[in-house]
């Protein structure tokens, strides 16, 4: 939709972002069903990502299961990514949620950086950088969560949570005495300006697991 925004072509699962050239429009599309299964490939130098919200938009998705594999080749690999990327006025963080009992992600691209949580800053030639926006996994209230994210990259950098702007949210609400949340990560995680990356969990016997390095001032 704006190809002047992208050093190359998207390929997306779940795409939203606001009206063109400053029309401040509130875009949402929202996904709820049993199981959802994104399987997102691009090739060439394209980018590709499961989730992408822009500038006040909003994805939702809502299941008992979230399966999100996304591959490229050249191009960079999202899983959740939020980032400004059109010319509008006043642009907004957009919001991509994923509400799920259990997900597995893997996301790679072969010869750039890959993420499995990205909140970006974008670049307005009027305004100068504008924010990103927020990633949150998150199981419902009362509920474990189970994740595994297994970020990787062939020549690039591989990264399980990284934030220039806003917030990655990932949340867990296991109760005492049932099933404890699980998080496992496989990939860097990185923080940068006023970026945050939360991991947390609820009240039973959790598990959290990251494997990678961490950069950053509010890594984790």
């Amino acid at each position: 939709p704006y190809p002047q925004a992208y050093d190359s072509l998207l390929a997306a699962g779940i795409f939203a972002c606001e009206g063109a050239m400053g029309e401040q429009t509130t875009a949402r599309t929202t996904v709820t069903a049993q199981n959802v299964i994104f399987n997102i490939s691009a090739t060439k130098n394209a980018n590709a990502a499961g989730m992408f919200a822009s500038s006040a938009a909003v994805t939702q998705v809502n299941a008992n299961t979230v399966d999100m594999t996304v591959k490229a080749v050249n191009g960079e690999a999202y899983g959740l990514a939020a980032q400004y990327i059109t010319y509008g006025i006043g642009a907004l963080p957009g919001t991509n949620t994923v509400t799920t009992g259990t997900m597995e992600m893997d996301i790679h691209s072969d010869n750039n950086n890959a993420y499995g949580m990205y909140s970006g800053i974008g670049y307005n030639d009027q305004y100068g950088p504008q924010p990103g926006g927020d990633n949150t996994i998150e199981s419902a209230a009362g509920q474990a969560l189970t994740l595994n994210m297994n970020v990787t990259s062939g020549t690039g950098t591989a990264y399980a949570m990284y934030s220039e702007s806003e917030v990655n949210t990932i949340a867990g609400h296991s109760v005492t005495g049932g099933t404890g949340d699980s998080i496992t990560l496989t990939g860097d995680l990185a923080a940068y300006s006023s970026g945050k990356n939360i991991i947390t969990t609820g009240a039973g016997a959790d598990t959290v697991t990251i494997t990678g390095h961490f950069d950053g001032d509010n890594t984790i």
